[in-house]
């Protein structure tokens, strides 16, 4: 079982909701290829897989942090999923787990990037973080986790604010 090789809990398969059937085409083992294939030493920042949902969770992305700070957001990489297409959806996720993976190389990559979020722009030029990021569960990529799900709770002076009024 792919989840088990990953350290992500058993029971993740019961909570999450990929928004397409598997088809015949529905191949784990191929995205696990996909995932060993990077190199995760070394990188300046975390990669997680995010997910997002109340009951069943769905895939979001990949959310990209500072290094051992999940609050410390850097850039989702959003992807999408046709039930119609399963090639496609896969070429989307390994194409948005590719950004991932170069942002946590070298955060400031993240400018010149049009196929994602870029949190921390929004963090630097004092907007407020998106309120679905702090709805996202994820699972650590870059380093070895127990398989928990972490949740982002980046602080954002404009929310912080709007609570306490």
């Amino acid at each position: 079982m792919v989840a088990h090789i990953f350290d992500i809990p058993r029971n993740l398969n019961s909570r999450m909701n990929l928004s397409s059937p598997r088809t015949r085409a529905w191949r784990p083992d191929s995205w696990y290829r996909a995932y060993r294939r990077l190199a995760w030493d070394g990188l300046s920042a975390d990669v997680y897989l995010a997910f997002i949902g109340s009951g069943p969770l769905q895939l979001s992305g990949f959310l990209v942090t500072a290094k051992g700070d999940i609050n410390a957001v850097i850039a989702h990489c959003p992807v999408s999923i046709d039930a119609r297409d399963a090639k496609g959806s896969y070429r989307n996720i390994h194409e948005q787990l590719q950004l991932a993976r170069k942002i946590a190389e070298n955060p400031q990559r993240v400018e010149e990037m049009d196929d994602v979020v870029a949190l921390i722009r929004l963090v630097r030029n004092g907007r407020p973080i998106p309120r679905w990021v702090y709805a996202l569960a994820c699972i650590p990529l870059s380093y070895r986790s127990s398989g928990d799900f972490l949740y982002p709770t980046p602080f954002c002076a404009r929310l912080a604010a709007a609570l306490t009024c």
